[in-house]
C-alpha cells in the first residue's frame, strides 16, 4: 500500500513539475521571446534547474537566501511606484453578492498554498528541527502578505478588468510612468518570474528526484536527475496544448486535484504517524515500570 500511495505522489508531482514548466514557458513566451520555440524555452530552465538539483539542497537554499530577498524587493519597489495610480473605490462593492463566490474563488489560491507540504521532504535535512517549522511558517506567512498585496495592487489599478488580464503585474508594470523618464519596467516583473520559478522548479525538481531514488531504493538520487529532467520536459510540452487550455485547467479541475493529493493524504499520514509514536511512547512506558528480577 505504501508503494502504491509513493507511485501515485511521484507521478502527481511529476505531472505538476511539468505544468510550472510550462507555465514558465508560455509566460516567456508570450512576453518576451515570441519567436523562440516553446521547447528551447523550457529546455534551458529544466536544464540551469538540473545543475541545482545535482547540487543538492544546500546549493538550492544557498541560492534562495540570494534570490528571495531580491523579488521581495523588486515587489515592493513595483508597488510604490504605482501607489500615485492606485483608486481603492475599484476595491469595491465588497462581497456584493454575499460570501460564496469568495469562498469558491479562493479553492485555487488554497491549491498553489497546499504545495508548502513540500517543506516536510526538507526536514531531514535540517539540524534544528524547531527552526525549520519556524521560518517555515514565516514563509508561508510572508508568501500570504506578498499574493494579497499584489492582487490588491492590481484591483486598485484595474479594477473589474483585472478578471480579464492574463498576467496584471505585467500589465501593471508596463503602466508605471514617472516624469516620461522611469517607465517601461517589464524586465523587473521578468526578473521576478524567472527568479522564483527556477527556485520553484529546484524544489520539485529535488523532491521528485530524491522521492524516486527512495522509492526505487537507490543510494544515490544524482544518476537520475537529467532522465528525469527529460520526463519534466516531456510533461511540460504534453501538459497542455495552449495557455487558454492551461488556464482553464488550473482554475476548475486542476485545483481539486493538486488539493486531494496535497491536503487529505499528508493529513492522514500525520494522523497515522502520531498515533504510532503514541503506542511506541506507550509501551516503552510500560517497559519502564516493569518490576526487574534480581
Amino acid at each position: 500500500m505504501g508503494k502504491l500511495i509513493s507511485a501515485a505522489f511521484l507521478f502527481f508531482y511529476l505531472h505538476i513539475t511539468g505544468i510550472i514548466v510550462r507555465e514558465y514557458g508560455e509566460f516567456v513566451s508570450a512576453t518576451s521571446l515570441f519567436n523562440t520555440p516553446m521547447t528551447a524555452i523550457i529546455e534551458s530552465m529544466v536544464l540551469v534547474c538540473s545543475f541545482a538539483v545535482l547540487g543538492g539542497p544546500e546549493v538550492i537554499g544557498r541560492v534562495s537566501e540570494i534570490i528571495v530577498p531580491v523579488v521581495m524587493l523588486l515587489y515592493i519597489i513595483i508597488f510604490i511606484l504605482l501607489i500615485k495610480d492606485l483608486e481603492v473605490k475599484n476595491m469595491f462593492l465588497i462581497m456584493e453578492k454575499s460570501v460564496k463566490p469568495s469562498l469558491m474563488g479562493s479553492i485555487v489560491p488554497q491549491s498553489w498554498f497546499s504545495e508548502f507540504i513540500l517543506i516536510s521532504s526538507f526536514l531531514p535535512f535540517v539540524k534544528d528541527k524547531k527552526k525549520g517549522m519556524k521560518w517555515g511558517m514565516i514563509s508561508v506567512c510572508s508568501v500570504m502578505i506578498l499574493m494579497v498585496l499584489t492582487n490588491i495592487m492590481n484591483l486598485f489599478l484595474f479594477g473589474k478588468l483585472t478578471a480579464s488580464l492574463t498576467y496584471p503585474v505585467m500589465v501593471a508594470a508596463r503602466y508605471i510612468s514617472i516624469a516620461d523618464f522611469l517607465e517601461h519596467l517589464e524586465s523587473i516583473v521578468m526578473a521576478i518570474w524567472i527568479a522564483g520559478t527556477f527556485i520553484k522548479i529546484s524544489v520539485f525538481y529535488f523532491i521528485l528526484s530524491l522521492g524516486i531514488a527512495q522509492w526505487l531504493k537507490l543510494s544515490d538520487y544524482r544518476p537520475i536527475v537529467l532522465p528525469i529532467g527529460f520526463l519534466i520536459l516531456l510533461q511540460g510540452l504534453w501538459s497542455a496544448g495552449d495557455l487558454q487550455e492551461l488556464s482553464h485547467y488550473l482554475a476548475t479541475t486542476g485545483a481539486v486535484y493538486i488539493l486531494s493529493f496535497q491536503v487529505p493524504i499528508p493529513v492522514i499520514l500525520l494522523l497515522i504517524a502520531t498515533i504510532r509514536n503514541k503506542i511506541q511512547q506507550g509501551k516503552g512506558n510500560k517497559q519502564n515500570e516493569a518490576p526487574v528480577n534480581h
